[in-house]
């Protein structure tokens, strides 16, 4: 049975174009995986926005187009690129895996999500991306002048 997915990446800053992990790259590693994986990207979905923002306007066209197509998975690149809020991954998480959609990662392990070490993994994953984004904040402020938000 043919299994396919949608492909999902974004960046949040010129400075990731910079740094190797622009959306070019960030679509090749993800191509990459599927092809190891045999798995076929129906659709490709990409913004140049941070996870970080209220709206994520790109994401929730392809989170709602992913509800009617019904893809086996979203791939992305790493879970950073998912979400930088833990309480938005747990949300979106939870919605695909409710309507049989699995989601995959191509730079990071994919554990089981049902199992102990994937629980923990998901956990300890969303923890780290909303912490790294806490911090970019903080220092993005720092550098405003008068502006020293708690970290």
């Amino acid at each position: 049975m043919p299994v396919n997915a949608f492909a999902w990446a974004r960046v949040s800053s010129k400075d990731q174009e910079q740094m190797g992990n622009s959306i070019p790259e960030q679509l090749r590693r993800i191509r990459s995986f599927a092809d190891s994986q045999g798995i076929t990207i129906a659709r490709e979905f990409t913004a140049g926005e941070s996870a970080f923002s209220g709206t994520r306007d790109e994401f929730q066209v392809m989170i709602g187009e992913a509800l009617r197509e019904r893809p086996d998975f979203i791939l992305v690149d790493d879970s950073s690129r998912f979400a930088r809020n833990r309480k938005d991954s747990m949300t979106y998480r939870d919605l695909l895996s409710t309507n049989r959609i699995g989601l995959l990662f191509a730079s990071e392990p994919n554990l089981d999500p049902e199992s102990d070490a994937g629980f923990w993994w998901n956990g300890i994953q969303d923890m780290r991306n909303e912490s790294a984004s806490r911090q970019i904040r903080f220092h993005t402020m720092k550098g405003i002048e008068g502006q020293y938000p708690a970290p």
